[in-house]
């Protein structure tokens, strides 16, 4: 599914992000954005992918910062969209999988060339996202990885780490040095993706509200939820691309 944020979002830098899980993304989003901010101004972004289910909301935040930062510089608008990074391995190099990739990001604008950029909530090992990344080998497609946090500091990760740029996200503990936790609030909070999927499904496959154990009354709620959470982006969006032009003296 194609996210975009509209071009014609009324300002909101006045408004009060309501939720915690997004508010906390904005730190982290800008140490992304202040090491690819290079790479978004010379256009090498083709295509802006996030791993559902926790990915979505940073994805929507990354993603609908450099997509209004290009519109704004009138400079090539990357599409975003997003897949599961944890597909099954069996999957990783057969014909079927590898055309259906090829197809995906033809279907969303993908420019040969360009580079993708994945984001992500979390990294632990490497392993989740993995397949994808292997994928995009086999095509010979470079990309990047943008991820909030990295749970453990990352030493078992298979990544190649050239490739990745970390948020350095963690929660102070008091006022003390330590932190309680590398993962954001938003991997625990789900509900506000919108969206479950089967690990072994190319796309997002229901969304939550219609997940058929959920009561009306539950079901309502949740849609409450991920009204809000957008909102909360679209609000945080507007901050950061402030904060942008403010940095690198950027202007409408």
């Amino acid at each position: 599914m194609q996210e975009k944020i509209e071009k014609s979002a009324p300002a909101v830098s006045d408004k009060e992000i309501k939720h915690i899980e997004v508010a906390e993304l904005e730190a982290p989003s800008k140490r992304i954005i202040e090491q690819i901010q290079d790479r978004i101004e010379k256009e090498e972004y083709g295509i802006i992918i996030g791993d559902d289910v926790s990915g979505r909301i940073p994805t929507l935040i990354i993603g609908g910062l450099i997509q209004k930062i290009m519109e704004s510089e009138r400079k090539f608008v990357p599409n975003i969209t997003f897949i599961p990074g944890r597909l099954d391995n069996s999957l990783v190099f057969s014909e079927q999988f590898l055309g259906n990739l090829k197809d995906f990001l033809n279907k969303f604008g993908f420019e040969d060339g360009k580079k993708v950029l994945i984001v992500t909530d979390t990294v632990m090992t490497g392993a989740a996202l993995a397949t994808l990344t292997k994928s995009l080998n086999s095509f010979g497609i470079k990309y990047d990885i943008a991820t909030i946090g990295i749970e453990g500091g990352g030493e078992s990760s298979s990544f190649p780490w050239p490739d990745l740029f970390s948020g350095e996200y963690g929660r102070r503990v008091g006022s003390t040095d330590e932190y309680s936790s590398r993962t954001p609030l938003i991997y625990r909070n789900k509900s506000m993706s919108g969206v479950w999927k089967r690990y072994y499904e190319a796309e997002s496959s229901k969304r939550m509200k219609d997940i058929g154990t959920l009561s009306e009354d539950e079901a309502v709620d949740i849609q409450d939820l991920i009204n809000e959470s957008r909102e909360d982006v679209k609000i945080l969006v507007g901050k950061l691309f402030e904060w942008y032009k403010g940095q690198y003296g950027k202007q409408e």
